[in-house]
């Protein structure tokens, strides 16, 4: 796998990887401006080394551009002056959070607009603003890196479904392959093929048919196996969060981030959308109220798409093209390097990890490393089968106790794993998120019930957590107990019948509750020695 480094990793570098990353330090505040057809925005980012990006501001305005490109292709005098207004309150946010460094980009209105060199002169001569249109190919490879970064995909293809344009990016190991435009963003569909509110079934068709020509005349290979569907953009986060809210049951992650729709509910979301006008579509829950108008041609090219491409779900980011610009300004992956690789995985949720640690005083990183590596131990020790993904959790559990202790310290299992939830976290599945907080709750309350999870954790998955949660909360009780000049004291034997601790002297009796859920997790009997004792 492209960006892993090659070998096999040790005990030791698996149990410091967290600690271990080089500290540099962070570059300064950058500001994107992304005026697109439908809307502009305005993000500052705070940089982390280990590329983690912490979104400092934010800014979204209504443009549509799109809509307001005359017959000859020009954009009126009213959109020309949204357009100077929208700017001014970005660049007020961007000096207001003391922001480096800026660039603003124009995407698919500016690119097609006639006027549009006539009017970034005016802009740059009134704010002193260079705004660079990127085209199609660029914009492509920018919504790669912002979207694929974030995520634990390897393999696949991106979708970034714009006001005026939508994009497809084909990656394998992280690396772009291919990259695709197409003139069918959701106002320049919407306003090309679904002429009446609601669309007649005729209207769509013709949609669905353009669409799929689009995407076998480039052609788009269809996915194979092992490969994913990553789509981002306004439209797709829309439909997601309105297929999350009709879910039977609460889902448990209330990030989007990393959220994943079967096509089947895809489909769903879509008959609904068109089976209304867009006057009641607001009141969906889920759908801003400022897409009801453009939202069905969005559904209708992303549902399309994934038949086209034999997508069973997709993967939704949270992140996409200004993410993608930062990168790019950082010099991580500069535009014309589309060979390079995307970092691990791993790496990214290491580096994730520890850029949201640096945000509590409280955290102590050896301390964490010493309560991981005795749950690794222990769980070694046993021979007993956690799964890699448990086993890198472990670490991140010991990191973000200390997190929730800052804000909270009698609830700080709770509280972190609020945290884990709610922030923003890099590199995760929905799936590894319910597991790391499964396991923090795990550790303060061995019958926390992890059903709580579902759909995304299982019964089955009880065992090896109970197990993992059992190893960490002893970490934590010893090496409250044991100190740090003492490590070397604590040792571990385990036969098929018995787990043995050897402890150092003085450092008083385990509570017998933890010593009966440990042999309950490993199903053998804790005896404990003290070093030095007669």
């Amino acid at each position: 796998m492209a960006g892993q480094s090659g070998g096999a990793r040790t005990a030791d570098e698996e149990r410091g990887a967290i600690d271990r990353l080089p500290i540099q330090p962070d570059p300064g505040r950058t500001t994107v401006i992304d005026i697109g057809s439908n809307s502009g925005r305005a993000v500052v980012i705070q940089p982390r080394a280990g590329g983690h990006l912490e979104v400092v501001e934010e800014l979204r305005l209504p443009l549509r551009l799109g809509a307001a490109l005359d017959d000859e292709g020009r954009l009126s005098d009213e959109a020309c002056d949204r357009l100077a207004a929208a700017l001014e309150d970005f660049l007020a946010i961007s000096r207001a959070a003391g922001s480096e460094r800026l660039v603003a980009v124009g995407t698919s209105a500016l690119r097609d607009a006639t006027n549009g060199r006539e009017l970034l002169a005016r802009l740059r001569d009134r704010f002193g603003l260079e705004i660079r249109i990127i085209d199609g190919q660029l914009e492509g490879h920018y919504s790669f890196l912002g979207a694929v970064h974030g995520l634990p995909v390897e393999h696949g293809t991106v979708i970034d479904i714009g006001g005026g344009s939508v994009e497809f990016a084909r990656f394998r190991d992280r690396r772009v392959e291919g990259l695709w435009s197409f003139p069918l963003g959701t106002l320049r569909a919407g306003g090309r093929y679904l002429g009446d509110d609601p669309p007649t079934e005729e209207q769509i068709a013709e949609l669905r048919a353009a669409t799929e020509a689009a995407l076998r005349d480039a052609p788009i290979p269809p996915l194979k196996r092992g490969e994913r569907l990553v789509g981002t953009g306004g439209a797709i986060r829309n439909v997601a969060k309105i297929d999350r809210r009709r879910r039977r049951r609460v889902y448990p992650v209330p990030r989007l981030h990393g959220y994943e729709m079967r096509r089947g509910r895809v489909a769903k979301v879509s008959a609904l959308l068109r089976s209304m006008p867009s006057g009641d579509r607001g009141s969906i829950p889920g759908l801003n109220p400022s897409r009801s108008e453009t939202i069905v041609a969005g559904v209708t090219v992303l549902e399309t798409a994934m038949q086209t491409l034999k997508a069973r779900s997709l993967v939704v980011s949270g992140q996409g093209l200004r993410e993608g610009v930062v990168r790019g300004m950082l010099g991580e992956l500069p535009p014309t390097e589309l060979a390079t690789a995307l970092p691990d995985p791993r790496a990214v949720r290491r580096a994730s990890v520890r850029a949201l640690a640096a945000r509590f005083a409280t955290i102590d990183a050896s301390a964490s490393q010493r309560r991981t590596w005795a749950a690794l131990e222990l769980i070694d020790r046993a021979d007993a089968e956690v799964g890699p993904n448990l086993r890198e959790l472990i670490g991140y559990a010991a990191t973000m106790i200390d997190a929730g202790a800052a804000i909270d310290f009698y609830n700080r299992e709770r509280v972190a794993a609020d945290i884990v939830m709610t922030t923003d976290l890099a590199g995760f599945s929905h799936l590894m998120i319910a597991e790391l907080a499964a396991l923090l709750l795990l550790v303060e309350q061995a019958s926390f019930d992890v059903h709580r999870f579902a759909p995304l954790l299982s019964a089955d998955e009880r065992g090896r957590l109970d197990l993992a949660a059992a190893a960490l909360a002893l970490g934590f009780e010893l090496y409250r107990r044991v100190p740090p000049s003492s490590i070397s004291g604590f040792e571990t034997t385990v036969t098929k019948k018995t787990l043995g601790l050897r402890v150092p002297n003085g450092i008083g009796r385990l509570p017998e509750p933890l010593v009966k859920r440990v042999e309950r997790a490993f199903g053998r009997r804790v005896v404990v020695e003290v070093a030095g004792a007669s």
